[in-house]
Parts: structure tokens; C-alpha cells; sequence
């Protein structure tokens, strides 16, 4: 690379936890970014953007506000200006799932990354209940009425050709840390405004005597309707099932220790399909137990079929075939999350993990 490639990244002092997990691979990976050409800046506010950028990254979460029908256009006008005073303007869709899309910015942005796509632009052409593929499917199945494009901003049809042209697969919120301890440092990098060394405790493995066959603590409340239903449907087999001991809530480091003593871990979906709960089961050495994950791309990808995870039925219809499976072949869900750890660990925690993000990020700028 003949000369430094300027790259901003506009992250507000204060944001939200899906934003802050997904810049923060660019920053633990500064050096490695830095020796490959890029140099990388953050401003906290747009008013004090260098001149000589080549790329201006935006995270979504950031205009959440800017989405109220009154101020829609000035969004729209603020991001045509910011596209000319850069090279490459680019939005950065922070979002849980592969829906509640912003496309609508697409005439004004350069390129559009998202954490987790469908699999197609024929997957996008359709407006779905609840603004996802997942509670689509939750609202028909139990007749609940999620309304379809509402917000209208959020299940918005694209045009194909700037679809093809602008949409890209970025990185998911897996590379924060997600241990024992996750929370606590959350807050205090938070409060401290700025990086704080890690405090990184090593994965569980997997071969490791396990005292618990199952953990399901999910939450049954949920704002989402659809969601709501399928967990409550979910915990309702499990309970039948008479394979978990007690379900109600409990501290976070309890819940933790739980996953660390468990073969497998439910993670049903969401606001989106990736959660939290993802990383920190496949962190503590369990084997995932989560609908199938085919329809969507996302990456690290831990959800290869077959191989590091157990792929529920949309409708669990599945569901005490897995139970018995793990039951009977405990030594099959080690090896299923043994697979799924290193894929983890090899993405984010290896000596490798630095290179393999740089390429990553040139691939998506394209230079």
C-alpha cells in the first residue's frame, strides 16, 4: 500500500453496548490495522471530522433518534453532506438481527455493513412481520398480528442493484469478551471513556466433567410478542421434558458457573439471532442448542450444521430428539462444542486473530 489509508470512526462518548462491542475489535486490533496501512481515528463528535478522511464509518445506534418521521430527511441531508466532505461514507447497522434494516440510507451512503444477513436480496424483497425473518415466522405461528413494516424504516424493500452494490457482511458482536467478568468491565470502560485493559479469563473446555446435563435460563418476557411466544412454547416442552432442575432467574457469575457445568445451553432467538449468550456458552465449554441458523450469514460463524452446534426445528419439532441425543452421547456434544470453541477462539483469541480481522476489514473497504 503506497500511502496511508485515513479511516474514521464515529463513536459517541457515551453509547450502547451493541455499538461499543462492535468497534471494539478496531481498536484491540489498532497495531495490526496500523502496520497494514490504515490509520485509524475516532472523533466523538461529526463537527470535528479531519478533512483528509478517506472513509467515514458511522454506527447506526448513534442516529436512533434521527429516525422520527419529523426528522427523517435532515438525517438524510446530514449524510449527504458528511458523503461529500469523505471519500467513502459508510453505515455501520449495529442491529441484533438480520432484519430491522435501515436501507433507506442506502442513496446516501457509499456502502451499508450489517453484523448478520440473510442469505439473498430475494430474502430482503419481502417486508415481514415484526421487521424479521424469525418473528415472521413466531407471528404467523401463533396468530399474534406483529405488524408488518412498522417502523416503515426498518423493513424497507432496497433496490437490488444498490443492494449488490453497497451491502456487505462485516463482524459480529463476538469479539468483546463475554467470561465471567464481562459486565463489570462494560461499565467500567464506560465510565472511563476509553479502552481499558482486558481482563480475560481462558475458555472452559469442553471435555471437562459436566454436572448438568441442560441450562435454560430464559427469559419469558419480552416485548417482542412473537419472541415472547416461542420462548414460552420453548420453556413449556423443556419443562414437560422434565430435563432442567430450576429455571427462575439468577445472578449473572451464577449463570455463568451454570454454563461452565452444563453439556448444553439453550440460546433461542431474540431481538435477533446472534445474542450474548452465544459467545458466553461456547466461551464456558457448552454445546449450543439454538434454532437453525442456515438462512443467515454472520461471521465468526460458531453455527456450522451438523458439526459445533444442535439446530432446532423453528418449531421445536425436534426437540426431544436432541434432548435424548445429548442424553445418550455426551462425548458427541463435547466434540460439538470443542468445534464451535475453536472457532471462537481461532476468530478472536489466537495469534492469528489480529491478520485474519485486517484482512477482513480490507476486504470490506475494498482498497
Amino acid at each position: 500500500m503506497s500511502k496511508d489509508i485515513n479511516v474514521v470512526v464515529y463513536q459517541p462518548r457515551l453509547c450502547t453496548d451493541n455499538e461499543d462491542f462492535f468497534w471494539l475489535p478496531v481498536w484491540k486490533y489498532k497495531s495490526e490495522l496500523r502496520a497494514a496501512g490504515y490509520r485509524i481515528r475516532r472523533v466523538h463528535d461529526l463537527t470535528s471530522l479531519p478533512a483528509d478522511s478517506d472513509f467515514l464509518l458511522l454506527g447506526s445506534r448513534s442516529f436512533a433518534k434521527e429516525w422520527a418521521a419529523d426528522r427523517r430527511e435532515q438525517l438524510f441531508g446530514t449524510l449527504d453532506q458528511l458523503r461529500e466532505r469523505t471519500g467513502k461514507l459508510i453505515w455501520c447497522d449495529v442491529t441484533d438481527s438480520t432484519g430491522t434494516t435501515q436501507f433507506q440510507v442506502l442513496p446516501h451512503v457509499d456502502e451499508y455493513w450489517k453484523m448478520s444477513l440473510l442469505n439473498s436480496y430475494d430474502d430482503y424483497a419481502v417486508r415481514y412481520r415484526g421487521c424479521r425473518l424469525h418473528t415472521d415466522f413466531y407471528s404467523l405461528r401463533y396468530q399474534i398480528g406483529d405488524p408488518v413494516g412498522d417502523p416503515p424504516h426498518l423493513n424497507h424493500v432496497p433496490e437490488r442493484s444498490e443492494f449488490d452494490e453497497k451491502v456487505k457482511l462485516s463482524w459480529n458482536q463476538g469479539f468483546a469478551y463475554f467470561g465471567p467478568f464481562a459486565w463489570q468491565q462494560a461499565r467500567l470502560r464506560k465510565m472511563a471513556g476509553k479502552k481499558l485493559p482486558e481482563y480475560r479469563q481462558g475458555f472452559t473446555n469442553p471435555a471437562d466433567e459436566r454436572s448438568r446435563l441442560l441450562v435454560a435460563r430464559v427469559g419469558t418476557t419480552h416485548s417482542q410478542k412473537s419472541v415472547q411466544e416461542s420462548r414460552r412454547e420453548l420453556m413449556r416442552l423443556l419443562k414437560e421434558a422434565d430435563v432442567l432442575g430450576d429455571m427462575e432467574p439468577v445472578g449473572y457469575r451464577q449463570y455463568y458457573r451454570e454454563m461452565q457445568e452444563a453439556t448444553g445451553v439453550f440460546s433461542p432467538f431474540g431481538f435477533g439471532e446472534v445474542c450474548y449468550r452465544d459467545f458466553e456458552l461456547v466461551r464456558a465449554g457448552a454445546v449450543s442448542i439454538k434454532q437453525r441458523m442456515d438462512h443467515c450469514r454472520t461471521w465468526p460463524n460458531l453455527w456450522r450444521e451438523g458439526e459445533s452446534y444442535y439446530d432446532l426445528n423453528w418449531d421445536f419439532s425436534n426437540l426431544d430428539e436432541i434432548i435424548g441425543r445429548i442424553s445418550e452421547n455426551p462425548g458427541e456434544a463435547a466434540d460439538r462444542a470443542a468445534f464451535g470453541q475453536e472457532i471462537y477462539r481461532n476468530a478472536v483469541d489466537s495469534s492469528e486473530s489480529g491478520e485474519q480481522f485486517t484482512e477482513r476489514f480490507k476486504m470490506l473497504l475494498s482498497v
